[in-house]
């Protein structure tokens, strides 16, 4: 279903909420606890969204920055890109009337000369779609790869070759083979398709380095990507924050449809109780008492405290914090899962100039990869191109990873930062640097992670399900992954509430 125009323009194009069942209470307001109640509620379910932070937008949410001569600058916290094949948040925010993206054809270019780029050969064909299908969009990867600079023909008629064998596999590693590194030696990869295009990609994709990283889910980003007809390896660049892409619009449309996001709502833990059967509790529903349902104690400790009561639950928060809250009422060894994934941080460097700068292209690069002859001289490994706001340009350094560059030093991260700029990019010194340290921005994305769908929870706790990118199985940490895995869990909830 498609809705046009604004938040409010859409409200008469979705059902009326039901008035027979109780809100599904969703704890986090990220993008898959956004997902799941825009989904449920355009099914006319009603919802209650709970979020303890004062922002809704998890990992993926707008913030003003500190910029001299300005009342600050807004910026994600933390640069994203989003690709051609994130076809159900592309879809969201198209629902929601998101303006300002841009889909470029991919474009990949580094520092070292390497230039790969992906042509249409034919009216757009759905990214979804898998090469072979249409012989003038397998011409497009054809003609890329058998293209590109800065490789020699034997390096390209390798690339095709992998991509080749990749495809009549199935897009699985060969037997017995558990890590990217792995992968590498038995497809004997060259040094310089892994320096300047395979390692990069590992790092900005999984953010787990290759000799930890899944081969299969390696394989399967490649799949969606270039095993794909061209448009899901479109590049979209967002011309304004993601908070303004989808964040907010969806507060709005949530806002309009009498499901307001709560803020500054912590949930402290979770019982077991019968439903309207706690005097005062709030949230009670009324229409059929009795049955057993979910006891939410929200609020500080003896501050703020109240009693949600709910019969569906979507836990869109971190794993370990759904382990918390459910401490009470599952076996410990049943939540032990939630509680086995190892994280890793992504730094994002902000750079600015002053717009009048005299040394400044006119120009600058879209995406561009900080890859040199021989690898990377410093810690970032993509740059952004961000735009102009308020007299300055600005761009961003992504460092993926990042745990080895932060424990250098503030000073010192900013000093290599500064040298790719000058040596990698021939850019001056940026006038002004903000750094943005996420310490657990994803998931490590290794083979032996443990697996946890949506519906992991139900045979324990009937009614209560998972979201988030963790949970969307087979697939490394990314914005897709949560608004997926918000989809996801609605429609379990559907199913089950007929």
């Amino acid at each position: 279903m498609r809705i046009d125009g604004t938040p409010e323009a859409s409200l008469r194009n979705v059902p009326a909420l039901r008035d027979d069942m109780p809100p599904v209470v969703i704890v986090g307001a990220g993008w898959a606890g956004l997902s799941a109640a825009l989904h449920l509620r355009r099914a006319g379910v009603p919802v209650q969204v709970l979020e303890a932070a004062p922002q809704a937008g998890g990992r993926a949410r707008s913030q003003t920055l500190p910029w001299p001569d300005t009342d600050g600058i807004v910026l994600d916290n933390g640069q994203h890109l989003l690709l051609g094949a994130y076809r159900d948040t592309l879809a969201l925010v198209d629902w929601l009337g998101g303006q300002g993206m841009q889909r470029l054809p991919m474009h990949w270019e580094n520092a070292a000369g390497l230039r790969l780029k992906r042509r249409r050969h034919a009216p757009v064909v759905s990214g979804d779609a898998p090469v072979g299908l249409n012989p003038a969009e397998s011409l497009s990867l054809l003609t890329a790869l058998l293209s590109a600079r800065g490789l020699t023909v034997a390096q390209r008629l390798h690339l095709l070759r992998t991509l080749a064998l990749a495809r009549l596999s199935g897009w699985h590693p060969p037997m017995g083979v558990r890590t990217v590194a792995d992968w590498y030696t038995r497809t004997h990869q060259p040094p310089v398709l892994v320096r300047q295009l395979w390692d990069p990609l590992v790092v900005s994709t999984m953010n787990t380095p290759p000799e930890l990283a899944s081969a299969q889910v390696f394989l399967r980003v490649l799949r969606d990507s270039l095993g794909r007809a061209p448009a899901a390896s479109d590049f979209v660049l967002a011309g304004q924050d993601l908070g303004a892409l989808f964040v907010d619009p969806a507060l709005a449309w949530l806002q309009a449809q009498g499901c307001p996001v709560q803020l500054r709502t912590p949930v402290r833990e979770i019982r077991v109780g019968r439903l309207g059967s706690t005097p005062g509790a709030e949230g009670a529903w009324t229409a059929s008492p009795g049955g057993v349902g979910y006891m939410l104690r929200t609020g500080s400790a003896g501050q703020d405290e109240r009693t949600l009561q709910a019969r569906h639950v979507i836990l869109a928060c971190p794993p370990p914090t759904s382990a918390r809250l459910l401490a009470h009422i599952a076996p410990a060894s049943f939540l032990a899962p939630l509680n086995g994934f190892g994280w890793r941080p992504i730094t994002t460097a902000y750079v600015g100039w002053r717009a009048s700068h005299p040394d400044l292209p006119a120009r600058l690069p879209a995406v561009f990869s900080l890859v040199g002859d021989q690898g990377e001289p410093g810690p970032a490994h993509w740059f952004f191109d961000r735009g102009e706001q308020a007299g300055w340009r600005l761009g961003a350094m992504v460092i993926s990873d990042s745990e080895a560059a932060q424990a250098e030093g503030e000073a010192a991260f900013q000093v290599a930062l500064q040298s790719q700029l000058s040596e990698l990019m021939r850019l001056p010194p940026a006038e002004h640097m903000v750094l943005i340290h996420e310490k657990r921005a994803t998931f490590a994305c290794t083979d032996d992670r443990p697996t946890v769908p949506p519906g992991y929870l139900l045979p324990q706790l009937p009614g209560v399900v998972l979201a988030g990118d963790y949970s969307y199985g087979g697939y490394p940490a990314t914005l897709e992954g949560a608004v997926r895995s918000g989809r996801m869990a609605a429609e379990i909830l559907l199913d089950d509430l007929g």
